[in-house]
């Protein structure tokens, strides 16, 4: 595909306004999933990984926004790159550089959706970051897309705490669901027994969060896990447990049973039970004294 870029700049305060159009070609629409389409895992061949990040001193660091697996965002959200300077300006012609290798695909077929790129810097009186938006040209479809950095300038550096994945193709992606599908993306486990089930999505419990999920060592006794959030009408975006007697070399298994449900009134994992397993000491590093276990 040929790329042709037209850049119109307006001036309001100290905010600059980079509108970048992306004019595509004749493409086949990407086929619609079917009901009830999962996120597809990524290639056995190649690992998740996640980007690793220099300190925040040297290089600006690059988030996505949805991170990687959320579901529910809504048809007419515009997904965006967003650069953290830390304080620092970022500088107009390094947005534009990272802007050129931003896309937002259909996920997994990697159908590029029709979008105008707005690439804007940030404001002291507002948002300070500089982002890339992808807006696209008509409201997406409920269905799974991924919104993908072809190669990060290397001024800019990726977060080394964030949800996204490195595609077989070297591309770095987050990939996201318009329509409900609450779904676990993670588990964090913390110093002093800490346990988080991170979601998808905001959830609502049917049942007392004690008799939906049990955190048992595996051949062995304990831990004993109290929940320390607790459900409100807005809904809970992660659920996290107190635990007592959290042994990190000991196999650990998390089990969720029926009782959960997106605020849209869709079970999670289809209401089916969903058993996972880890060792503490075994997780890749997730923030001071944190691990991570990504189902």
């Amino acid at each position: 595909m040929h790329r042709q870029f037209q850049t119109v700049r307006t001036v309001s305060g100290s905010a600059l306004l980079i509108a970048i159009v992306i004019l595509t070609g004749c493409r086949s629409a990407a086929p619609e999933p079917a009901a009830g389409e999962k996120l597809p895992a990524a290639p056995s061949s190649v690992p998740p990984r996640f980007p690793q990040a220099a300190p925040p001193a040297e290089r600006p660091t690059v988030w996505f926004e949805p991170m990687d697996g959320t579901t529910n965002v809504g048809t007419t959200m515009d997904p965006r790159v967003a650069v953290d300077g830390w304080g620092r300006p970022i500088d107009a012609a390094l947005l534009k550089q990272l802007a050129s290798g931003v896309s937002l695909v259909t996920w997994p077929e990697m159908t590029e959706v029709p979008a105008t790129v707005e690439v804007t810097e940030g404001s002291k009186e507002s948002d300070p970051r500089g982002t890339v938006k992808m807006k696209p040209n008509a409201p997406l479809s409920d269905r799974w897309y991924a919104l993908t950095v072809a190669k990060l300038p290397s001024e800019l550096s990726w977060p080394k705490y964030s949800a996204q994945d490195v595609l077989p193709n070297g591309s770095v992606a987050a990939r996201f669901r318009t329509g409900s599908e609450p779904t676990l993306t993670g588990i964090r486990v913390c110093p002093k027994g800490t346990v988080a089930l991170l979601l998808s999505e905001r959830v609502d419990a049917a049942l007392p969060l004690s008799d939906i999920v049990t955190i048992v060592h595996v051949g062995d006794s304990g831990p004993s896990c109290k929940p320390l959030t607790q459900p409100s009408p807005q809904g809970m975006g992660d659920i996290t447990f107190a635990c007592t007697g959290m042994k990190e070399s000991m196999p650990t298994k998390v089990s969720i049973g029926p009782g959960l449900k997106g605020l849209s009134g869709v079970a999670f994992a289809d209401g089916a039970v969903t058993v996972h397993q880890f060792t503490t000491a075994d997780l890749p590093i997730w923030g001071p004294g944190c691990g991570m276990f990504k189902p």
